[in-house]
Parts: structure tokens; sequence; C-alpha cells
């Protein structure tokens, strides 16, 4: 079973992929998109004054080739209890769950003898219609509930549903053993679950394997010695960390081959770093089943960039929000890697995280714009991520990677660029837009190049006396000002803004401590009046073109 469609409340149809990733800003609502999946598409009950913000419609899916093993789940999930009469039986969802994702007990959504009777010849048509039969093949692993983990708790009879997911693992040997298996790789911790006491189970770590006591014969010496063990080795589960008791649940969902759509939200939750990439991994090998889906959203780069890793079939949802409008952009992550150009760095992936990224060449660009942006209220209310690039090739990279999802975007680069290396600058606008010619560029090039001819033993910086601190010589300004500022003007209107008087440290030149500019140039530029003036109207300029960028999409 498959969801071939989403129709979104804004008209947008989206065609989920074996595993689609949701990304975007905060307040776009994506944790709210994946629980409306689950509710929208299954028969769990919710509060009928309920304001469904994203989904306006499902369409599920079964294949032909599918339909014999999604007839077998389905038998799977239903279990039979006898009612007390003769040949009068009431027909259960065994594993039942409630809005947040958690198995719940009771008896909702009974189901028919003549439904049940009708299982083994279900067309795919119908069973893709039949909403009460399509709650087996979704697990939904919200981030709030994934710490509810009741243990010890109650053995439930065979009969009736799995109250808990305790229950479940008790019942899924299969899945509970792939499920330690993988706590072991990453956590190297045993998953046990006891259930000597024969009336409850009980889930915990240890650092050994639970001894083997499968060739005693009385209970209670088995009693016995389990709780002598226990008292030596075993940690119960709500003693643990968050993390393992938060991976425990994602790992469930993925690892479950019954489940065929996984709805899993901010997986990274309680998880260190290095954790999020793995488990980013982990979602990733564990999303290839043709006839299964994954839905993730993440607000982490990190586990973004544990999936992109592993190149697998994806497809990237970016939501963004502004002025009360919602949008979604989507892209088919390319299958085969180019090194070159399809680096995918956490500094990188980060800025996805925000309505808007601004590349820039370093940690010290990054940390003196971010402070700086504290002044400009163009930027500063617009959710804005200032992300270094290091050097021209990491920022095309990441001008690539903006386009492809849609993101609004602009760069700043060192002046020098543009007498040096104008090609990046040609190669980034290309990457952003339809550009065909920048005729002010193409004169700064054929200026530099015949500068060259007529002395081509000096160096570029020589022939135009240029310096970080003050940009081109007075000579060349004298001589060339007026086409410096109009290319300056022809690239920042693609996106392009170059630091006007030279690097960085231009913005103040009296500054002598280079490496301590970022953490002392703000006070400085503040006590100036006119390199304050500067700075800001150029911050200005940019959230300027990223307000415009963002009205043409």
């Amino acid at each position: 079973m498959q969801i071939a469609s989403i129709k979104t409340k804004n008209g947008i149809n989206i065609r989920p992929n074996n595993l689609t990733i949701v990304i975007g800003a905060n307040d776009t609502v994506k944790s709210t998109f994946i629980r409306e999946i689950y509710i929208r598409a299954t028969n769990i009950p919710i509060d009928p004054s309920y304001r469904w913000r994203w989904i306006d419609a499902i369409e599920l899916l079964v294949k032909d080739e599918h339909i014999a093993e999604c007839r077998d789940i389905l038998k799977r999930s239903i279990i039979s209890k006898f009612d007390g009469k003769k040949d009068t039986y009431t027909y259960l969802l065994a594993d039942w769950r409630n809005d947040q994702g958690n198995p719940a007990g009771g008896n909702q959504t009974n189901v028919t003898i003549n439904d049940y009777a009708a299982i083994s010849r279900i067309s795919p048509i119908d069973l893709a219609n039949h909403k009460q039969f399509r709650t087996p093949f979704f697990i939904y692993a919200g981030c709030e509930s994934r710490l509810m983990i009741n243990s010890p708790s109650g053995l439930a009879p065979i009969h009736d549903r799995a109250p808990d997911v305790l229950n479940i693992f008790y019942r899924r040997e299969d899945l509970f053993k792939e499920l330690t298996d993988s706590i072991d790789e990453r956590f190297n911790y045993n998953l046990i679950l006891l259930n000597h006491a024969g009336t409850q189970l009980e889930l915990g770590t240890s650092s050994i394997q639970k001894p083997d006591l499968g060739n005693v014969g009385d209970k209670n010496e088995v009693y016995r010695r389990t709780e002598e063990w226990k008292k030596l080795y075993f940690t119960p589960i709500q003693e643990s960390g968050h993390g393992l008791r938060s991976m425990i649940r994602i790992l469930e969902a993925l690892l479950d081959t019954d489940k065929k759509i996984k709805l899993i939200d901010e997986p990274e939750m309680h998880l260190h770093p290095s954790q999020k990439l793995w488990i980013g991994g982990k979602i990733a090998e564990l999303s290839t089943d043709e006839n299964s889906q994954t839905i993730v959203a993440t607000h982490d780069a990190h586990v973004l960039q544990g999936i992109l890793d592993k190149r697998p079939k994806a497809t990237i949802l970016r939501f963004a929000s502004a002025n009360g409008k919602r949008a979604i952009y989507q892209w088919l992550l390319p299958q085969e890697p180019n090194p070159t150009t399809d680096t995918f760095r956490t500094d990188f992936l980060s800025g996805l995280f925000h309505n808007y990224s601004v590349a820039v060449e370093g940690e010290s660009d990054r940390l003196f714009y971010n402070e700086m942006m504290q002044d400009c209220p163009e930027l500063k209310n617009l959710d804005v991520a200032f992300v270094p690039c290091r050097g021209g090739g990491g920022t095309l990279n990441m001008a690539r990677l903006v386009t492809a999802v849609n993101q609004p975007s602009s760069f700043i680069l060192d002046l020098d660029v543009i007498f040096e290396a104008p090609n990046v600058i040609r190669n980034i606008i290309n990457a952003v837009s339809n550009a065909q010619e920048l005729p002010k560029l193409t004169k700064i090039e054929l200026l530099m190049q015949q500068l060259r001819n007529e002395k081509p033993d000096e160096k570029w910086k020589s022939l135009i006396s240029y310096t970080n601190k003050g940009g081109p010589g007075e000579c060349f300004i004298a001589d060339h000002g007026d086409l410096l500022l109009s290319t300056l003007n022809e690239l920042a209107g693609y996106g392009v803004f170059l630091v006007p008087n030279g690097g960085l440290e231009s913005w103040a030149p009296a500054l002598k401590n280079t490496i301590r500019f970022p953490e002392m140039a703000p006070g400085h530029i503040r006590s100036k009046a006119n390199l304050h003036t500067s700075i800001k109207e150029f911050l200005q300029g940019i959230g300027q073109f990223l307000t415009k960028s963002e009205s043409r999409q």
C-alpha cells in the first residue's frame, strides 16, 4: 500500500517517493502535515472541530503485484475474540493506535464478519478505499509521544488488542529481534524484554545478555534466577535516556515491514549530533522497499545530512510561509552523486531550515554579518541564515542547493572576485537564474585583460593598487569608478552582493586585529556614523532583494 497523492488545501498535488523528507523554517507546520496524513488516511477518531491546515484529500494505491502481501498483512492484523456464545466472534484490529501514534486498547473499529470473510478476495482498489482497513498499514512516530513507553505493563490476552508497545514487542518476536540488533549497533546495549512473572512485561537494557533458562523446568526457579540477574544487570527503560527511548520508537516504525506507510516526526529529538547522523542514515537504509513509503519531518541539518549521504530514492519538500501564505517546493534528489557539485555539508543544509539564506565566504563573515543584521530591520525580521561556504566552489554548491529547493537566497563575496575570478560570479548567477548576458561584468573582464596585456609581469592587485581594506586604488576609481559601481548594481540584481571597498575588514579599516574582527568590528562601526550607514545600506539592499525574490515565486 502506498500514498499515490496528497492534495493540499492550497491546491498543491504531492506524490510521495519511497522516502519523502519535509524541511523548512519554524512555524511552517511541518509536524502538523505529518499528523494530518495519519489522521486523514485512516479512521482514527478526531475532534470534529479540528481545523485542517494542510491536507484536503489523500489517494491511496495498492498495486496488483502487491495485493497478496497486503491481504496477508491484513489477516495478521485482525484477531478474533470468542464472545461466549455459540459460533459468535468479534473481529478486532490487533494493532490499534490513537491520534498520537501510540497503541491503544478498547474495541474501536470492530471488523464485521462479512468484511473479515472478504479479505481473501478483496481487490486492490477496494483495499485502498476501505478506510478502516488502511489503519494496519500505517505507523506514526510522533515526537511528543515517543517517550511514552509504559513499563512494566500487564501482559494482555492474545485475543485482545495490544494495549501498548511492550505487548506489541512481545507478540512480534521478529520485530523485537531486529530492534535489539539496531540498538546494540548504535548504543552497545542489549535491549531486554522480561516476562518471567507471567502476568507482566518489563523493558530495559543490560550490558550483558539475559541468561537462557529454557532448560529449567520449575517456573518458580526461573522467576527467582531472573530476579537475581535483574537486580545486578538490568536497567529499566524509564531510567534510560530520552534519546534511547525515542530511538526505540523510531526504529520500531522503520523495522516493521507490515507497516507500509511510516510517518516520523522530528527524529532528531533528544539525540546527540552523531546519533542524528546515524538515525538519518538508518532512515535512508530502511526506506528502499518499493511497496512502502517513509515520510519524515525534520528541523535538523544532521539528520538531513545523514539521509542525503546515503543517496536514497527521495523527494525533499521545503515548506515555506510568508505574509500569511504557505507554499511547498518539491525536489527529487539526484540518484547519481557528483562530488564536485553536490557536496552536502551540514552548514549548507542548516540554511534550508530558515526562510532565507545568505551565502558568505567564511565563519568570520557569518559572525560579523549575523551581528550587524540586528541593526537592519529589513533583514532582522526575515528569518535569515548566513551560511559560510569557504570559497567560490562552496558558494556555487550552495547556489545549486538553494535553487533545487527554491529558497530565496543571496550571496556576499569579497570585491577581489570581480577582478580575479569573474567566472565564479557567472557560475553562481547561472545556477540561480536564466541570465544570458552580464554586459557590465564583461566590460570589467575586458578592462582587466587589457591591463594584464600592458603589464604582463605584474600581478593583478598591483595593476589596480588593490588592498583588502580599501579595494582598488584612487587612480582606478578615478578612471573606472562609474563602471565598477554599475557592475556592482548589475550583480546585485541577481542576488550577488560584492563588498564595495574590498574584503570583510574594509567595513572597519582602522581596526588592526583582524583575528578578532567579528568580535570587535560591530562596536567600532556603531561608533562611526559613516561606517554604520554603509553597512546598513548594504544589508538593506540584501533584505529588499530577498523580499522581492519571494514575491516572484
